[in-house]
């Protein structure tokens, strides 16, 4: 259906969406401008299982993304319906081409957001019903909707596997759908709070960091995998210790367990060089956080590696540290900015190790 049919929709079709959307909610009418490739998809029908994906050509996590979602569409074929919507478009004229070079690498079928006539770009029917109203403000972003027309979970396109393989085979269950709508809300409040801690850790206001937290944890627990390491810090410069460390082994240990990012901030937040101010360094929380973090990414990430070799070098393990030094370097790319630090450390290393050895 083309634009001018669509003005003539009778107007409680156009009319402002509801406030909020979540996982569990049923998912909202797909109204577009343009079909731009593939079948059109004008309702959910009963029994099929669809994904919804927002995009845009200016986009470059999108354009990564693309290509797996083709491949889950010609993995799943029938049973998967993806449709992909273009949204936040300054030119939307530029959608129909970018889809055409795009080829097989875009191989479901696509559509151009409905934006109304002199409205923003961020002001399109399927960007205000489905992503303004699931708080959703980066793009890609998924919809999963299930068999029965219900929005089972919301993520990026490259984390959707698992769940839609079991959404197909009828094995997401309340308590997963439960569970998500937890982890979406966890991410939802600490999107949020990161916004607010940001002029609070410019203006050394740590006492506001902290609070700004604890406030956020109340709300969500599940958001101390992105949040607890800033009010970890903001402790440590409260110069209180032993509420500071007794936190941070409570997430390592438990609470952020899971998280490689999180983990590898408690650490480095404790051996950071930089951090003259600080007056007491548990090296052993750090070790345990930097070889969990390491074990969860499979001695992969650069930067991971980098935190615990410091770690060891930190404890006098030198051989350790510079053979986690090397494999950092080894992994990073030459035009990556943080090459240069890893190459310094990794030749101060080398130069203890030449000391311990003479």
């Amino acid at each position: 259906m083309n634009l001018a049919a669509l003005l003539l929709l009778a107007p409680a079709a156009l009319e402002t969406p509801s406030e909020g959307l979540s996982i569990g909610d049923a998912a909202p009418p797909i109204q577009v401008a343009e079909w731009v490739k593939g079948e059109p998809v004008s309702a959910f029908h009963g029994g099929q299982v669809y994904v919804v994906e927002f995009w845009a050509t200016w986009c470059g996590p999108c354009k990564r993304s693309i290509p797996h979602v083709s491949e889950l569409q010609k993995k799943y074929g029938d049973k998967v319906r993806f449709v992909g919507v273009s949204v936040w478009e300054e030119d939307a004229s530029q959608v129909a081409p970018f889809v055409q070079k795009m080829g097989d690498q875009m191989a479901y079928t696509v559509a151009r957001d409905l934006v109304a006539e002199g409205a923003e770009a961020n002001e399109g029917w399927m960007a205000r019903t489905w992503m303004q109203a699931a708080k959703q403000n980066g793009i890609p972003a998924a919809f999963i909707v299930d068999g029965t027309g219900r929005i089972v979970w919301i993520g990026h396109p490259l984390a959707m596997d698992d769940t839609l393989s079991k959404v197909v085979v009828g094995k997401w269950g309340p308590a997963d759908i439960a569970a998500a709508k937890a982890e979406l809300e966890a991410r939802q409040v600490a999107e949020e709070t990161l916004e607010k801690l940001g002029p609070a850790v410019e203006g050394e206001d740590w006492s506001s960091v902290v609070v700004l937290v604890e406030q956020a944890l109340e709300r969500a627990p599940k958001a101390a995998e992105s949040l607890g390491a800033w009010k970890f810090l903001g402790l440590l410069h409260l110069g209180q210790y032993d509420v500071a460390y007794a936190f941070a082994a409570k997430l390592v240990d438990e609470t952020a367990k899971d998280s490689a990012d999180a983990l590898n901030q408690i650490a480095w937040t404790i051996v950071d060089p930089a951090a003259s101010w600080l007056q007491k360094r548990d090296f052993a929380l750090a070790l345990r956080a930097a070889e969990r973090a390491n074990k969860i990414t499979e001695e992969k990430n650069p930067s991971i590696l980098d935190t615990l070799a410091l770690v060891h070098f930190d404890l006098g393990h030198v051989d350790q540290a510079l053979a986690l030094q090397e494999k950092a370097v080894e992994l990073t790319s030459e035009n990556d900015p943080t090459r240069a630090d890893l190459v310094q450390r990794l030749k101060q290393y080398e130069e203890a190790l030449e000391q311990k050895q003479g």
